[in-house]
């Protein structure tokens, strides 16, 4: 069946489930139908929750009839509160018959995805003993723990970590880490995820949205909700982006620029060049906040005569280093300290004792020269007038503007660069810590459920490959390096993975080259509510509880402009044999460790329960924060206290470094190694392509694309939650959601037509096939095809005999990816890769 849509058409269905609780699941969705009223059960109760449609946890009310989950409603106890169209379907992931229901043991070859039913006390006896095996050997780090939705937040990670293994690894090497957390994290002198910053949509004037949709993505609380307010209040806005991300730029005063794939940074030098040409930036935030002033020799860039002192941190008892350093000061015509100056130079070249310096300003403007307009038109694909047009605006509304510091970095080799790029464009304008600029997100923290377990002293996996290659890898968030230990041998080979809500196969890039590595394997055991790819590739498969279904630790990590702390108490019972995964955290416990280790560390919280771990976390912060108690977030589910938009910094100069020393002491040790990619870290704006733009010579043929992704207001990763929800999937073929978008300059050459069944595979290994329909639309790049993130069966048909409302067809770029890392950093660069086309 063929499906026309008109862009506005999009628009208003993409929209259905964020203001609806319920859609008919019937023939068609019209907007003029009304909600049905859910059957009075009874006594309605409202439950705090944290939804984990998403990984966001944005905090909620679990609405609660006769036992039953009936709808999702947003925390009216909070400034900005706002739940999305994936909270509003949780309903129908509880309900959803697919549901993965009672321990399973593989009895086929894994990936033939054939098992047999087991009692839980089998399943755990089964993985305590392989674990107790590792353990007594001496080799626990071989035992490797990979949380994603995990239902044992605040327990796991204590067990593991007494258990011995220091292999507790996330999955953020595929998502932000570390492109984006040390491209924009070098200027604050520390990695810097998603979460360390916001953008002030509501106060802002305009803004540049690039690689990001936040009116579509991921965490309504409170990027969501800020954005929607900035747009109320008449924020203009720019997205630069492969595909035209609608939910973000629709209406009035706000234009979309079509990119070509892995080039934004092209864009950021180009905008950072003409702000330094019409000497738009802040000057004086650039002398007073940032180290722009610091003479350094133009040739060595070395600083010229620093101070470098150590101390001993008395928390981490590690070394830190503070580096005091010379600027021309031009009131008294000399070098001195900066903290002895009255006017620092900002440019400039000068002459001291015979040698030549410049100041760092001097250095990145010089840098900056060649990166034109017209030579980011050409890489770029975007018209040298638009980009001077938004350099102009950007100058103009400076402080209140920005560009938005982003989110799913690790798409492309070059990203680190790119995010270097974009920080430059911020600090020239002076918005950090501004007032519709960019703020901090400050953070309460908490203490552990748990008493305090000691570190592990076995060598993390993760950071051998930090030492030895990756210096930028930031090594909780390394999961694909598990993988390429099994592929090397080295530090060690892993025996024992244990993913708890981590589709470690779905979503990786090089998905068949993991599998390939997975008979190295003893045992893997996957906990989800749903089937998904590597669940077809485990031993155990843990039927695990979905959110409402149970008590979790206190949440303070949100992504918001003022400290926040949550609760998530349990709204319903688990249907057939779900469990919680603090429950199997708590029984493997009991199994593994010693009787002492057990009670010393777990025995109050099997005694307690969750109630007295709730207490724990609180203990002795009330004073410091009024308002915060147990009964405040029992009654109310949340707490909250002052906006801020103080940015922790940790730098050596204690300054925003314009001109990174981390990056400048990185790039001089790679230089002398001769690292093939020491110029990833070079401390200057610095031009560096993608993966498959050097493959391609940066010219494509006429039947290759790029694969793009992005996130829409209705999916979220490869969970089953979503990605096999009826609620959702009555939408999606509404929408369209699981076709890919190709435009029609590129669909009348290749001959295809809209609605056309086509066959996708990558350039490298044309075996590896997926099926998806056609949307041709202009809203696209001629060289992307487009796909919403992980909607689809890809490479991996036989999920559909689990997951019923699957869409039948439709593509997962990382099956088609190489097992590759972006240099220096070791993300997983999933979109760097030549994708081809051909009808079915």
């Amino acid at each position: 069946m063929e499906t026309k849509l008109s862009r506005r058409k999009f628009l208003k269905l993409s929209g259905i489930a964020a203001f609806s609780p319920f859609v008919r699941l019937g023939d068609s969705v019209r907007l003029s139908e009304k909600a049905p009223e859910p059957v009075d059960y009874g006594v309605e109760r409202r439950v705090p929750l944290r939804c984990r449609m998403c990984a966001q946890q944005c905090p909620a009310i679990g609405v609660v009839k006769g036992g039953r989950l009936i709808k999702m409603e947003a925390n009216p106890h909070l400034p900005y509160a706002g739940i999305c169209g994936r909270s509003r379907s949780a309903p129908a992931a509880v309900y959803n018959p697919d549901r993965l229901k009672y321990p399973l043991l593989r009895v086929g070859k894994r990936g033939e995805g054939k098992f047999k039913r087991i009692s839980w006390e089998e399943a755990l006896d089964r993985i305590a003993a392989v674990l107790k095996k590792y353990r007594e050997k001496g080799e626990p780090e071989r035992v490797v723990y990979l949380p994603r939705f995990t239902s044992a937040a605040g327990l796991d990670k204590p067990f593991w970590h007494l258990y011995g293994t220091p292999n507790v690894l996330s999955y953020a090497d595929t998502c932000h880490s570390a492109g984006h957390d040390w491209g924009l994290g070098v200027y604050f002198g520390h990695p810097t995820t998603p979460g360390a910053f916001w953008m002030d949509y509501p106060h802002a004037r305009f803004g540049v949205i690039a690689m990001r949709n936040p009116g579509g993505g991921l965490c309504v609380y409170q990027f969501g909700t800020l954005f929607a307010e900035g747009r109320r209040n008449g924020v203009r806005l720019v997205a630069v982006d492969v595909r035209f991300p609608n939910e973000a730029v629709e209406g009035a005063g706000r234009k979309w620029l079509p990119i070509r794939p892995g080039t934004d940074a092209a864009f950021h030098l180009a905008l950072a060049h003409e702000i330094v040409k019409k000497k738009g930036y802040d000057e004086e935030f650039l002398r007073r906040q940032t180290n722009a002033c610091m003479l350094i020799d133009p040739e060595t860039l070395e600083p010229y005569q620093p101070e470098i002192t150590e101390k001993v941190d008395p928390k981490t008892k590690k070394k830190k280093k503070h580096v005091r350093y010379r600027v021309w000061d031009e009131a008294q015509k000399r070098a001195v300290f900066k903290d002895a100056a009255q006017r620092p130079a900002l440019r400039g070249e000068f002459r001291l004792g015979g040698r030549r310096l410049i100041t760092a300003f001097e250095a990145i403007c010089r840098a900056l020269e060649e990166y034109t307009p017209e030579w980011a038109e050409k890489i770029t694909t975007i018209p040298a007038e638009e980009i001077r047009r938004v350099a102009e605006e950007l100058i103009r509304h400076k402080p209140r503007t920005f560009v938005d510091t982003g989110w799913y970095s690790e798409r492309y080799a070059n990203v680190l660069r790119q995010f270097h790029a974009l920080g430059l464009v911020n600090t020239l304008l002076g918005v950090w810590e501004k007032k519709g600029g960019i703020g901090g997100i400050p953070k309460v923290k908490l203490h552990g459920p748990l008493p305090k377990v000691p570190k592990p002293k076995a060598l993390q996996i993760t950071k051998y490959y930090q030492q030895k290659f990756y210096p930028f890898l930031v090594p909780k968030a390394g999961r694909r390096f598990v993988f390429e230990a099994l592929r090397t041998g080295k530090p060690y080979e892993p025996r024992v993975l244990f993913a708890m809500g981590q589709n470690f196969i779905g979503g990786s890039a090089g998905s068949p080259e993991i599998i390939k590595l997975l008979d190295k394997v003893e045992l893997i055991v996957c906990m989800t509510p749903f089937m998904d790819e590597s669940c077809l590739y485990a031993d155990i498969i843990l039927p695990d509880t979905l959110f409402p279904e149970r008590d979790e630790v206190l949440h303070f990590k949100f992504k918001q402009s003022m400290p926040t702390v949550a609760m998530h108490m349990k709204a319903v019972e688990p249907p057939f044999e779900a469990r919680p995964g603090s429950w199997v955290i708590l029984e493997l416990a009991r199994r593994v460790l010693k009787p002492e280790e057990f009670d010393k560390y777990f025995g109050d919280f099997a005694r307690g329960g969750w109630e007295l771990a709730w207490r724990r976390q609180l203990q002795g912060l009330a004073e410091k924060h009024p308002g915060l108690s147990l009964e405040r977030l029992k009654k109310e589910g949340v707490w909250y206290g002052r906006q801020s938009y103080r940015i922790k910094r940790k730098t050596w100069t204690g300054e925003i470094e314009i001109f990174s020393l981390i990056l400048l002491e990185k790039w001089k040790k790679l230089k002398a190694q001769g690292h093939p990619h020491a110029d990833h870290a070079h401390p200057l704006p610095l031009w560096m392509p993608p993966f498959w733009w050097q493959e391609a010579k940066g010219r494509l043929r006429e039947d290759e694309f790029i694969l793009c992704t992005g996130f829409s207001p209705l999916n979220s990763f490869t969970g089953g939650q979503t990605r096999d929800n009826p609620l959702l999937l009555e939408i999606w073929n509404q929408i369209g959601v699981d076709r890919v978008w190709i435009h029609p300059e590129k669909a009348r050459r290749l001959g295809i037509s809209d609605g056309d069944l086509v066959e996708v595979f990558p350039a490298h290994n044309p075996g590896l096939k997926a099926r998806a329909r056609v949307w041709v639309t202009p809203l696209v790049h001629p060289e992307v095809l487009f796909t919403y993130y992980g909607v689809a069966p890809g490479i991996f048909p036989q999920l559909k005999r689990y997951l019923a409302f699957l869409p039948e067809h439709g593509v997962n770029i990382n099956h088609f990816s190489k097992f590759h890392f972006a240099p220096l950093e070791g993300g997983h660069a999933t979109q760097d890769v030549i994708i081809k086309v051909r009808r079915a």
